[in-house]
């Protein structure tokens, strides 16, 4: 019913990783069609999305009910809908982009294409998702490493390292030491920062000193498509003295104390 127009659904973020908490809320799916996708078709795609079982069957049952949010099609390009039962509830976000993206913005007869900006964002993201994909997903124990990290720098905002950052710092990680035992995993993480890895990029230092990393090169940090990643001085100086800290806690065998996200750090 639905070929016509869509090339594959993907789905990104911490679901698609296999990262999820218990704060996360919503699960994103991104449908690429065959082209930009416009107003109309993706209006024409839900109407006919809302017409087979999965959804129909849904209004005539009490326990398993799915509920459809289109509001936010026009200023978000996007829809929502919640899928519910006895012991749990889930949000779900569908986004639209297409390899074939195009320039114009014209409107015609009401329908318009969807932002080139807002689809290429979506395109990168899927990008992302394969570079993840690639570097963890058969790497034993990575994401039981990702989701104890993630969850630490959700709840203690001195940490807050965003999702992609993360990943970046523990693949470099990965790649220094090849071991499957998680404390040396964790130690490796928090090394790498506490060394002032964060403020290489302005020592001009050799990676062959960081063990081989991307050795022959002034080390540096960069996402999956080769661009600087840079933070403020502060804020590098900052994570470089918790990492200190947590290193002390696992010397100490006090890792417990820092997945618990206790208040009471000493510099």
């Amino acid at each position: 019913m639905l070929g016509g127009h869509v090339e594959k659904v993907s789905p990104i973020g911490p679901f698609a990783k296999g990262l999820m908490l218990k704060t996360d809320k919503l699960v994103q799916l991104v449908v690429t069609l065959k082209s930009h996708p416009d107003y109309h078709t993706v209006k024409d795609l839900i109407d006919k999305l809302l017409q087979t079982d999965l959804f129909k069957k849904s209004e005539n049952t009490e326990s398993d009910k799915i509920y459809v949010d289109i509001s936010s099609l026009a200023s978000e390009y996007c829809f929502y809908f919640t899928s519910s039962c006895d012991e749990f509830e889930a949000k779900f976000q569908v986004l639209f982009t297409s390899d074939d993206l195009a320039e114009s913005k014209e409107i015609v007869e009401g329908n318009y294409l969807f932002p080139l900006d807002h689809c290429t964002k979506l395109n990168l993201a899927l990008k992302q998702q394969q570079w993840f994909e690639n570097r963890f997903k058969n790497a034993p124990n990575s994401l039981v490493v990702l989701k104890l990290l993630r969850d630490m720098c959700k709840r203690d905002p001195d940490w807050h390292l965003d999702d992609n950052l993360l990943e970046l710092l523990v693949n470099i990680c990965f790649q220094r030491k090849n071991t499957q035992d998680l404390n040396v995993k964790f130690r490796e993480f928090f090394e790498l920062i506490a060394s002032g890895a964060l403020l290489l990029s302005e020592m001009n230092i050799d990676c062959k000193y960081l063990g081989g990393v991307d050795s022959g090169e002034v080390f540096c940090l960069r996402d999956f498509e080769g661009n600087l990643v840079e933070l403020e001085r502060s804020r590098s100086e900052n994570l470089s003295r918790l990492a200190q800290h947590a290193l002390r806690l696992i010397a100490f065998r006090k890792i417990d104390a820092l997945f618990a996200m206790s208040t009471n750090k000493t510099n």
